[in-house]
């Protein structure tokens, strides 16, 4: 019996017709999009979207062809092909039965074939790949990583191939480092890649699942139902150069409330902590805070803005939501796909703060500075009369006038005039109380000395103290210690949990009298008040981190 591709295609899209009443146009989408992504298109209607089950694919095969299903193999075994059929001699005639439409391809033309339940052909083949058990399975498997990622406090999770090797690694990012955790075996690893980007084509229209050679960025959102936190997970894909296999990062961002947190529980000294209650108190004016990806910026705003009196309207825009406020009014920005016109429309920061003028603020927090038409609308913000918050990629606070002027054009006036703080900020592992050791430091490493900060000549503070560090003993058992779901050790961290080093300074117009922006020229202006080093040193002498975290700085 020949059966062709066409007859095969006809068959799945009837049949995710029928099980999700799609217009055609939808379901040709639909099949389009997961044949591109994968070779086995029954793995992703069956296994991936979850829309029928095998046997429900091999019936309808069945009724649309007239190859009849059985419910059994009759007649003496005489071959087997795991994942495609099985050869059965019967009344001195051959019989071939499959359990998907794809394995009829290949079998001689005029041959009697019969549709088989996925679960005969499992247990008569023997197959070794539990293709039922996967089809069930996968997205419980990744809702199983991420539980357990929660349960690590990671903040990112690596799904990734070993080319060479067929296999694919599983890593969890926690307090800053990398730690494997897993190695799956190839077959695992693709199906979890399918699923995650199919979840993600729900959150995010504008992802292009079919397209395999460039690298995109997408967005998961997971319930407290599912795996008992909220997350809004960012998820980033880039395809190796066989395109065939995809390298996937997954940032884990928790939305949680601002409960019993204080500038001090972040980190911020008694110093910075006056500054930062001082500015919140403010009428207007803007306040940046800067740092790399993922160094607490959202954190530390969201903690200032709870400071808020409730007297006052407080508008926020982020992507995404990390906390929620207690009394502030939040919105995300927003994708969503225009059917009718067949395109990708979305909200970006400039446009909600844009809407914030009309909405009565007395408080705003505009989630990123990103580009020109946000900042400008920020400063503008700040000029009318508001307290303005944003975040900005900075490695230093002297360097916000810089940026602003040069990358962002915004003039040196209005800069002068309307900058209130500069915060900067990084994250470094606290030492764990219970378990950190003591050691004189009889002389500073070597690395010391490649840090570039005005102040290095402070560390000498440090020579001859007695200090203290991480006990990352493999046998050492501590609270900080990371354990499998066994209860397994896999190992001493030393550490628990992560610790803000900040630097935070006031900008007052005759900072900018002289006409300087040049980030060195108002580092030495504010060098008698001390740095983001100054406030390493003094966590360093109390004990709180150990002297490697000042490597950050680097």
């Amino acid at each position: 019996m020949l059966i062709d591709t066409e007859t095969i295609n006809n068959t799945i899209k009837n049949l995710i017709k029928k099980k999700t009443r799609w217009d055609d146009e939808k379901v040709d989408e639909f099949f389009n999009r997961t044949k591109t992504l994968s070779k086995s298109i029954y793995e992703m209607v069956c296994e991936i979207e979850g829309i029928a089950s095998y046997t429900e694919l091999a019936r309808e095969f069945s009724e649309t062809t007239g190859i009849p299903f059985s419910e059994n193999i009759c007649g003496e075994i005489k071959e087997i092909i795991p994942r495609r059929h099985i050869k059965a001699a019967y009344n001195g005639s051959e019989r071939y039965y499959v359990w998907h439409p794809l394995a009829v391809k290949g079998i001689p033309d005029k041959s009697d074939i019969y549709m088989l339940s996925l679960d005969v052909f499992v247990r008569l083949s023997g197959m070794s790949w539990d293709i039922k058990a996967t089809q069930e399975n996968v997205k419980d498997r990744l809702l199983g990583i991420l539980k357990e990622a929660v349960r690590q406090k990671a903040t990112d999770v690596h799904l990734y191939p070993i080319l060479g090797k067929s296999i694919y690694r599983l890593a969890f990012r926690i307090l800053g480092d990398l730690h494997d955790i897993d190695t799956l075996e190839y077959d695992s690893g693709k199906s979890l890649i399918s699923l995650i980007i199919n979840w993600a084509k729900q959150y995010t229209p504008s992802l292009k699942v079919d397209d395999v050679r460039r690298p995109q960025d997408a967005r998961i959102e997971v319930t407290k139902e599912e795996i008992g936190s909220d997350l809004d997970i960012r998820v980033s894909t880039i395809w190796k150069h066989n395109m065939k296999d995809a390298d996937i990062v997954m940032r884990l961002l928790y939305k949680t409330e601002l409960t019993d947190v204080s500038l001090e529980t972040l980190g911020f000294n008694q110093k910075h902590s006056q500054m930062l209650n001082a500015a919140v108190s403010r009428n207007r004016g803007i306040i940046i805070v800067t740092g790399a990806t993922g160094t607490g910026k959202s954190k530390t705003v969201n903690t200032l803005l709870s400071m808020v009196s409730r007297t006052k309207n407080v508008l926020t825009v982020e992507d995404p939501i990390e906390y929620i406020l207690p009394h502030g009014r939040q919105f995300q920005t927003i994708e969503w796909e225009d059917t009718a016109e067949k395109k990708i429309l979305s909200t970006s920061f400039s446009e909600f703060a844009r809407a914030f003028k009309r909405h009565d603020p007395d408080v705003i927090f505009i989630g990123e500075l990103r580009d020109k038409e946000t900042v400008d609308t920020a400063m503008h913000l700040a000029k009318t009369g508001h307290l303005v918050f944003g975040t900005l990629h900075a490695s230093r606070a002297t360097m916000i006038p810089e940026i602003l002027v040069e990358d962002y054009g915004i003039g040196k006036d209005v800069v002068a005039d309307n900058l209130l703080l500069g915060v900067n900020q990084v994250l470094v592992k606290r030492l764990c109380d219970k378990c950190k050791t003591a050691s004189c430091m009889e002389k500073l490493p070597e690395w010391t000395k490649a840090l570039r900060l005005g102040n290095i000549a402070e560390l000498n503070k440090l020579q001859g103290k007695t200090l203290y560090f991480a006990n990352t003993s493999k046998h050492y058992v501590c609270q900080c210690s990371m354990f499998s779901r066994e209860g397994k050790i896999l190992l001493s961290k030393g550490y628990s949990d992560r610790t803000l080093l900040a630097e935070i300074f006031e900008f007052f117009p005759g900072i900018f009298v002289d006409g300087t922006i040049s980030s060195f020229k108002i580092e030495e202006k504010f060098i008698s008040s001390g740095n983001i080093l100054t406030d390493a040193i003094e966590k360093t002498q109390a004990g709180l981190i150990e002297i490697g975290a000042l490597k950050t700085l680097l």
